[in-house]
């Protein structure tokens, strides 16, 4: 305990405002009390009037009164932070001293009107607390669908694309990866790669095409062609687009320029 207590001590700023909360509060309690006791015993002005307080249950209300002074001094900084006040926020450059008094008046304004501060700021975290909830359900809808929409434009390009490709399923993937090409690389292609470059580029019908398509018009054997346009990736002019249980070729920009 004195252990905890010597590192509150170490905490100056922490443990100011903890002395502050708890002096407001019974000082808030205490004033509260009186205002109360006051309004009780001023003499009514008819037969109808309340009956003097019963002096026994003064100290059991002033207690009372105490109690949830402390209580709603200490719900001060949630109340502070529901406004996005700075005014506890301790920095050595810009804390100044006269903080402290104003965060006092503020626990000894809510210690003397403790029973309404506290219905007050509990009705304004709830209420707060399910704007968060209702904006985090908008957003994560939101989120949704956005994903749905970028789904849904996926997939039409896809489908754009594949009224772009060559019927066929040819399941022969592409030998090589790409390799490196420098910007001052001059490309020299042999006359069977130009022929295989040419019948991509060229087919007014298709982007992407089929293995078995490209060696059909070239009359040239699929293995042949499938070597060639290996050494076509590998010059970064034929790309491939790959789907499930089929490849097919399309010419890059670069392909394309070189043939034009």
């Amino acid at each position: 305990m004195l252990v905890w207590f010597s590192n509150l001590i170490s905490h100056h700023h922490l443990f100011t405002l903890i002395v502050i909360t708890i002096l407001a509060g019974l000082l808030g309690g205490t004033t509260n009390h009186l205002m109360a006791l006051d309004a009780d015993i001023k003499p009514a002005p008819d037969a109808n009037a309340k009956p003097a307080p019963d002096v026994e249950k003064i100290p059991s209300r002033l207690g009372r009164c105490i109690f949830i002074g402390l209580t709603a001094a200490f719900l001060v900084p949630l109340f502070l932070g529901t406004l996005s006040s700075s005014l506890i926020n301790y920095t050595d450059k810009d804390f100044i001293n006269l903080n402290y008094l104003k965060f006092a008046g503020f626990c000894l304004l809510a210690a003397i009107s403790s029973r309404a501060f506290i219905e007050t700021l509990s009705q304004k975290v709830l209420r707060q607390t399910e704007q968060a909830v209702k904006t985090a359900k908008e957003a994560k809808k939101d989120a949704t669908e956005a994903k749905n929409e970028a789904s849904d434009a996926k997939q039409q390009a896809e489908t754009v694309a594949d009224t772009l490709s060559e019927p066929g399923s040819d399941e022969t993937p592409p030998g090589k990866g790409m390799a490196p090409l420098k910007a001052t690389q001059k490309i020299e292609i042999s006359d069977p790669e130009k022929k295989v470059l040419q019948a991509i580029v060229n087919n007014r019908k298709y982007v992407y095409r089929t293995l078995s398509g490209i060696a059909k018009e070239i009359e040239c054997n699929q293995a042949e062609t499938k070597d060639t346009l290996d050494k076509l990736i590998e010059q970064r002019l034929v790309g491939t687009r790959e789907r499930i249980g089929s490849v097919k070729f399309y010419a890059t920009e670069a392909g394309r320029r070189l043939v034009a």
